[in-house]
């Protein structure tokens, strides 16, 4: 973590110096804002900054960090499983929002890139056009007791009116000085000369540049189109968890207590996931002694309310056995029976690893069970059962 933080703020540094020198650059200072270490994990904004930082620069934009002047502050603010990307320039701001889903962290990065580059260039074209800096035009000595210059004559040539000649005498600081003893050499004419120039004193040529055209500006580049991205059914973040509980078991003439033990394996967040079930209902009475146990396999499919809460429905199916003893007459037997279930949960996650779970079941099998004695109903349960309790949710 550390290598990839110096490694980032040595691309910035060495980002600046390259955009000082085109003309005119727009500056970007990105800015991160999250809340806590799993909000950063889970958007990964390292990696995200790293890649934003990349793209800003191949689109001609000079990076720079928060504290150095910039035109244009783009703030990644995270929470929770939402991203906000929020453009600010000249009291001018811009802001979209994005929802982390299942998409995998690579396609989820470039969908956020491309939307970050958008804002800022929709930003960028709304701000007022910078002023165009004005070239200084050249002007002549300063002169103390000299006249003011006369004006050029009109002249047939046609170079007069681009390159005017005034003569003008140079101040006496400025005049050439020749020694005494030794003549000096007569000037040479210059190659070309358009305007001749007397020969009584020395005489300063000021030449007006005719202001250059401005260039067409560039036509801007046409926006890449942006790839579908289909998020997948599975993602990576997949875990391994155990839950157990004891249940209230409601079943015809009679309450028998349950436990329950299941093990899922899928999504931490929204999404399906396998799980496996195995039940236990011991029903004791004085003349009677009834274990029955079920062990199933199913799917289910969580839905994320909030950062803490979720709620998981699902389906078992799978097999029950029936193992009864009757103390009043030696009798002792067992019977084998399909069996399912549909477990409505609600769960509260205190941490990354532990979990208090709520849930409501619906049992089903395929046929009722009745004990008799002596021509007296004893025990009876329907194809039909209702159950609930609490459960602790582990995460491995």
């Amino acid at each position: 973590m550390l290598r990839r933080a110096l490694a980032f703020h040595l691309l910035l540094l060495l980002a600046a110096p390259v955009a000082e020198a085109v003309t005119a650059p727009q500056t970007v200072a990105i800015k991160l804002v999250s809340r806590g270490k799993r909000t950063f994990r889970i958007h990964g904004l390292l990696s995200l900054q790293r890649k934003l930082v990349l793209r800003l620069v191949q689109a001609g934009y000079a990076v720079v960090g928060p504290q150095k002047p910039h035109l244009i502050r783009l703030t990644i603010a995270a929470r929770g499983r939402r991203l906000t990307l929020t453009a600010e320039a000249k009291g001018k701001q811009r802001r979209r929002s994005l929802r982390r889903g299942r998409a995998r962290e690579s396609s989820y990065h470039l969908e956020v890139v491309h939307k970050a580059v958008l804002l800022v260039r929709r930003l960028v074209s709304e701000l007022p056009p910078a002023p165009q800096a004005v070239e200084p035009t050249p002007t002549s000595p300063p002169t103390s007791s000299a006249p003011p210059p006369p004006r050029a004559e009109p002249s047939d040539d046609p170079l007069a009116g681009t390159v005017p000649v005034i003569d003008q005498p140079l101040p006496e600081d400025r005049l050439p000085e020749t020694p005494s003893a030794q003549p000096t050499a007569p000037a040479k004419p210059p190659a070309a000369t358009k305007h001749r120039q007397p020969a009584t004193a020395p005489r300063a040529a000021i030449t007006q540049h005719a202001p250059a055209r401005a260039e067409p500006e560039p036509e801007p580049e046409p926006e890449p189109r942006q790839p579908t991205i289909r998020l997948p059914l599975w993602t990576r973040t997949r875990a391994f968890s155990l839950a157990a509980g004891v249940e209230t078991l409601y079943r015809l003439h009679g309450v028998d207590p349950q436990f329950a033990l299941t093990a899922r394996y899928g999504t931490i967040n929204s999404g399906f996931a396998l799980r496996a079930a195995v039940d236990l209902v011991p029903s004791i009475t004085a003349t009677l002694m009834v274990f029955e146990w079920t062990a199933g396999l199913g799917i289910s499919w969580r839905l994320q309310l909030n950062e803490a809460l979720h709620l998981e429905i699902a389906a078992v199916a799978g097999f029950l056995h029936h193992y009864y003893t009757l103390d009043a007459i030696p009798d002792r037997g067992s019977r084998f029976g399909f069996a399912g279930s549909l477990p409505l949960e609600l769960a509260y996650r205190f941490n990354q690893r532990l979990a208090l779970q709520l849930r409501l079941t619906l049992g089903l099998s395929d046929k009722s069970r009745v004990h008799w004695l002596d021509n007296n109903l004893i025990w009876q349960r329907s194809w039909a059962k209702l159950a609930g309790g609490l459960h602790l949710i582990v995460r491995l």
